[in-house]
Formats: C-alpha cells, structure tokens, sequence
C-alpha cells in the first residue's frame, strides 16, 4: 500500500471515528438529562409523599385522646430548652449544637430530669451498632440551676401510674444499657422521647423513623406538643430565659 493510499484510508477512519464519537457523546449527554429529571422527579415524590406523613402524624397527636380518661392520677413535665446563638459577650453556661434549630428537650418524672443525649463527638449520620448514646439523670434543684438562664418552655401532662411506671422503667433500663444511637438521622433527644412517650402511649404512637422525620428538632415537637396540651387544658410554663442571648 502507497503511503498516500494509507494516509487517506486512516483520515477516512478517523473521520468514522469522530462521528461514532460524537453520537455516542449525544447518546451519554441525553440519557444524563433523562436520569437527572427521572432522579429530580423522585425526589418531588419522596419529599412530598413525607411532608404528608408528618402533617399526618402532628394532627395524630393534637387530636389524640388518652386511653384512659379517668385514670390520669399523674403527672409528668416535658421540659423544652430554646435554641438559641450566644453573643460573644454574654456568658450563660454553655450553648448547645444547632443555634436557633437546636436546643434539647427532656422530662421529668418525680422531680428526676431525664435527657437523651450523645455519648462523644462527633455525632454519626445513620445510626451505627456502635451506640453513642446517654441517658442523663439529673435531679429538680441541680437541673434548675444549670438552666436557670435558660428559655425554657415546660409542658405538664397528666398520664396514668401505669404508663408513668412503664416510662420510669424504660428510661432507667436505658440508663444502665442504652438501646438507641444518637444519630443525626436517627434518634435525637427530640426525636427519642417522641418515639418512648408513644411507645406508653401517652401521645400516639409511631415508629422510630416515624418520630426522626417528624420530631427533627425541639422546636418542632413543641410547637406540636403545646397544642395539644391547650386542647386537654394541661399546664403549660413559660421562662424567659437571659435577655443578651438570641433566643428562637
């Protein structure tokens, strides 16, 4: 073969080459677009087949009925600290994570304050079989006095000696080993006592994912929370909390 012959048949090539190239880029470019759209579309889907569970579940709460009306002999108090941003000339403890999403929420049982909280920093994502979790247990007068510069809101609701046994003793199992890791898409301090209260029912129940996604922060199952305590006429107490820090 003359070097001119073989120079035009390798152009030729080349030229064949470019355009299979170039189809194939088309190909890639239009299956991209259709994956995006198809993978934006399930997004929209999942976000709001979610938005409706959670709408489902607060409303299962607000008009949620004690089981046993006339059995209501106790009383239990979820206490809900505010999130807040702390300026950096005013000192009041210590803050904690979230800013004006975060905060912490606990109750109290027979003047014991009982908190869910991690073990360690950081924090998983997804929950792991390496529990990272605690159950604080802090009595009445040394729970007020570290937050006594605190927002806080506290909630009262009147259950059944029962349910406040069965509650009691699920908490303190839990003290001794804990069950559940404190994860950020998982159970969190909010999210953990919606889950056990529901677990007594004392407010409907749900599942742990249920209680994730619905409850991802304090402020969320308190404003939940209040409502259906305004239904029930349960006491509800409101503490300012120290004025040079921004309060949610």
């Amino acid at each position: 073969m003359s070097p001119d012959l073989f120079f035009r048949s390798f152009a030729k090539y080349l030229i064949k080459s470019k355009n299979k190239i170039k189809h194939l880029f088309k190909f890639v470019i239009k299956y991209l677009k259709l994956s995006f759209r198809c993978l934006f579309l399930f997004f929209v889907i999942g976000w709001f087949v979610t938005l409706l569970l959670i709408i489902k579940i607060k409303s299962n709460l607000i008009n949620y009925e004690p089981i046993d009306q006339n059995g209501l002999t106790e009383t239990i108090k979820i206490h809900f600290t505010h999130g807040s941003i702390n300026p950096r000339d005013c000192f009041n403890g210590y803050s904690r994570l979230g800013g004006l999403l975060g905060g912490h929420v606990e109750v109290e049982i027979d003047s014991t304050i009982y908190g869910f909280i991690y073990d360690a920093l950081p924090v998983e994502v997804f929950p792991d079989d390496d529990i990272n979790s605690k159950i604080e247990n802090i009595n009445l007068p040394e729970w007020e006095k570290q937050t006594k510069e605190f927002r806080v809101t506290t909630i009262s609701l009147e259950i059944t000696s029962e349910q406040k046994n069965s509650l009691e003793k699920r908490l303190n199992a839990n003290l001794l080993i804990p069950k559940y890791d404190y994860s950020f898409f998982g159970q969190r301090c909010t999210s953990f006592l919606a889950y056990i209260l529901g677990k007594e029912k004392i407010i409907n129940p749900m599942s742990k994912f249920e209680s994730s996604i619905t409850y991802f922060y304090p402020r969320q199952f308190r404003h939940t929370l209040l409502k259906f305590a305004l239904t029930h006429n349960y006491d509800v107490e409101f503490r300012k909390g120290i004025e040079c820090v921004i309060w949610e």
